[in-house]
């Protein structure tokens, strides 16, 4: 935590409080994702006899998927017999396990952080490191990519982190993040109703959490849906019903919020503080006092 004012252009009588950045351990999440991709692609690449002999099913002759896939013997020419050669290799077996570990994981990932990119992105480190192994004509050597991209991961995490930043005044709320796109967010204190925090049980431990402005119209809120459907029918027909209900909940994207700050309860309390200073009511009440102290003034002079 430090106080700066030279990242951004002040106002007349306005004064930077803070500016923050996530902890360094404020996306976790992303770091134990990235190290799970290089942990499960380096088993699979150098611990594969010992799968062989944990599951016998990856003991099967690879020629006979190419049968399966293809409905052939094998005897052909050209591109298509470079093709059957590949798949037909022993190190085939490890190729199609990675991928079993990695479109499922990147599915898993992308339903709980919501974001369906994270399936694409697994989808294109597996397609680019399966072609990469076929061009060398080792398929088993696939799982390297799987290796490279968590080591990447880990490293664009930090990166990311660093290029938040959020800034806190006497009048506004600024949010920045600056990660090959940049993005910013800017809100009054006085158009803010709330000020939500969110602490997980590691940052509980660690003494950091994310607070979430909400505006007035309802800015900083997400939406939790809940949805449970029933039906019956037979050879003639059917007939089904079902019924949900939803709450809006403080949510928003890390470069929306304070993310993972350390000291959330102090940086809390300061802010409400400032919500409270910047209220209509209290600002009412500065007027009147200072009309107040002008009239005391005029009648002694």
């Amino acid at each position: 935590m430090r106080r700066s004012g030279a990242s951004l252009p002040v106002w007349e009588n306005e004064k930077i409080l803070y500016e923050l950045h996530p902890h360094p351990l404020a996306f976790y999440q992303l770091v134990v994702v990235w190290v799970f991709l290089a942990v499960g692609s380096a088993l699979i690449l150098f611990a594969w006899p010992l799968l062989q002999s944990l599951f016998p099913m990856l003991q099967a002759d690879p020629f006979s998927i190419v049968k399966l896939v293809f409905g052939a013997d094998g005897h052909a020419t050209g591109a298509l017999a470079w093709l059957y050669k590949q798949l037909g290799s022993i190190s085939f077996m490890q190729l199609v396990c990675w991928w079993y570990f990695l479109i499922p994981f990147g599915a898993i990932i992308s339903f709980f952080l919501i974001s369906i990119s994270w399936l694409w992105m697994f989808l294109v480190i597996g397609v680019v490191s399966a072609a990469g192994a076929l061009l060398v004509g080792n398929p088993g050597l696939a799982p390297w990519g799987g290796i490279v991209a968590g080591v990447l991961g880990i490293a664009g995490v930090f990166v990311f982190r660093r290029a938040h930043t959020y800034i806190i005044t006497n009048y506004r709320l600024v949010t920045r993040v600056d990660f090959f796109r940049y993005e910013e967010r800017e809100v009054l204190l006085s158009r803010l109703s709330d000020m939500a925090m969110e602490q997980s049980l590691i940052g509980r431990l660690l003494n950091f959490g994310t607070l979430i402005p909400v505006s007035q119209s309802g800015l900083g809120l997400g939406e939790d849906s809940a949805f449970i459907a029933g039906g019956v029918g037979g050879a003639q027909g059917g007939v089904g019903a079902g019924f949900g209900r939803s709450t809006k909940v403080p949510r928003a994207r890390s470069w929306h919020v304070l993310y993972g700050i350390t000291d959330p309860h102090t940086i809390h309390a300061r802010i409400e503080q400032l919500l409270h200073e910047n209220s209509e009511v209290e600002r009412l009440r500065q007027i009147e006092s200072q009309l107040a102290s002008s009239q005391s003034t005029q009648k002694a002079e």
